[in-house]
């Protein structure tokens, strides 16, 4: 019995439209592609027709190059997703202005400060990426 190697599809799947959409709209032929991602042109025509989709470091790359998120290449782009659900800007204040806790034991001065400036730290970079 003859076997596959690998992801192989039966038809055009939400990355392989968006990747051909993306490439046009920079006007750059497949092999152009190819060449930019490391590959050889006929992997790009596979992932095009949707026979095959690039492991999610190629994905990457490509996204990049085409001046697309890698999300919006595999459709994830407008699906509900748990965390961009939460509201980032209650969540800052809120770490802000209340009582820090660990298993419900109140931490000390110094120690909510130090995990405020961590988190607001993490937190406001994201914000600031999501604008």
């Amino acid at each position: 019995m003859w076997g596959v190697i690998g992801k192989m599809k039966k038809e055009k799947t939400i990355f392989s439209q968006r990747l051909r959409a993306a490439r046009q709209r920079k006007k750059l032929t497949q092999k152009q592609l190819a060449n930019h991602v490391g590959v050889v042109a006929t992997t790009v025509v596979r992932w095009e027709q949707g026979k095959y989709e690039p492991d999610t470091d190629t994905i990457t790359k490509i996204a990049d190059l085409l001046g697309v998120t890698a999300d919006y290449l595999i459709g994830m782009d407008g699906k509900k997703d748990p965390l961009a659900q939460l509201d980032l800007k209650k969540i800052r204040n809120d770490l802000v202005h209340k009582e820090l806790t660990l298993n419900g034991i109140t931490l000390e001065d110094q120690e909510q400060e130090e995990v405020r400036q961590l988190l607001t730290g993490i937190l406001d970079r994201i914000l600031r990426s999501s604008n």
